[in-house]
């Protein structure tokens, strides 16, 4: 009966070991794949913009100064096919061209069995946009010191060489990912993003939004900030991609979903 005891207690543990091995956080990268028509744009500090496509990828390393020319051009001729030459040298202000790394996102514990929508617990967006210290140092020749997907470098350039960030505010409850046999099939993600830069030595900031809706990621900006006597200056970021991370099958999460709500249903009656 010792043995017998001994070795229920054994199972149990293993069984207990097993299912807590089974139940745990989710990590989701959100690298992915950007349209190369996304582009930032200034109106009136700098009057210039900056556009994935008019890079040729001659950059995007440590220790690179100049030579990609993504940006800046004229906001003028923004719907241009061919926007002209940069203002003055080159800026790269997307080093990584289409191909983001942008971060992850962690998850509430899951199962790995079934479809299953979870909170979202964490985000990081550290290689999305990072701070570099370069950015600041009021020469323009020293190099980049960090590279993430919008160069805090090159945007420091754009803008004077001033200080500026890419902030980002909180999660809430409704920031979720949907999981299909412990795969990420869905995203439903938005928090605030405010760009804040310094413009001829006035602060200013714009408030949108960052996303991510199935498999879409997009950071979305259209605000404006009053620049004293220069007028009012608009700032957008149309930035649009797909995760790589998140492959929907077709029509089955959709089902899935369907049969969720339609059983509880079904009971009630």
């Amino acid at each position: 009966m010792h043995l017998e005891t001994q070795l229920m207690k054994i199972v149990i543990t293993a069984a207990a070991c097993l299912a807590a091995s089974l139940v745990q956080a989710a990590t989701v990268p959100l690298a992915s794949v950007m349209n190369p028509s996304s582009f930032l744009s200034e109106s009136t500090a700098t009057g210039g913009f900056a556009r994935i496509s008019l890079g040729d990828g001659s950059l995007g390393s440590v220790g690179a100064n100049t030579g990609d020319a993504d940006g800046i051009y004229n906001v003028a001729n923004i719907d241009a096919a061919d926007p002209g030459s940069t203002f003055g040298t080159p800026i790269d202000v997307f080093p990584r061209e289409a191909n983001f790394q942008v971060g992850s996102l962690e998850t509430a514990p899951i199962s790995g069995s079934g479809l299953e929508t979870v909170g979202i617990v964490s985000l990081d967006t550290s290689e999305f946009w990072t701070s570099d210290p370069a950015r600041t140092d009021f020469t323009n020749f020293s190099a980049p010191t960090v590279i993430s997907d919008i160069s805090d470098y090159g945007i420091g350039v754009w803008f004077f060489n001033g200080p500026g960030s890419i902030d980002f505010g909180p999660l809430d409850a409704g920031d979720t990912v949907t999981f299909l046999n412990g795969e990420p099939a869905s995203i439903d993600l938005e928090v605030e993003a405010t760009f804040a830069a310094d413009a001829f030595g006035t602060p200013v900031s714009y408030t949108g939004t960052f996303s991510v809706s199935g498999n879409q990621l997009a950071l979305q900006i259209d605000d404006t900030a009053p620049l004293g006597f220069f007028g009012d200056s608009v700032f957008v970021a149309d930035l649009n991609g797909t995760v790589t991370a998140v492959v929907p099958e077709p029509g089955g999460v959709a089902f899935l979903l369907s049969v969720a709500l339609v059983v509880p249903n079904m009971r009630r009656r």
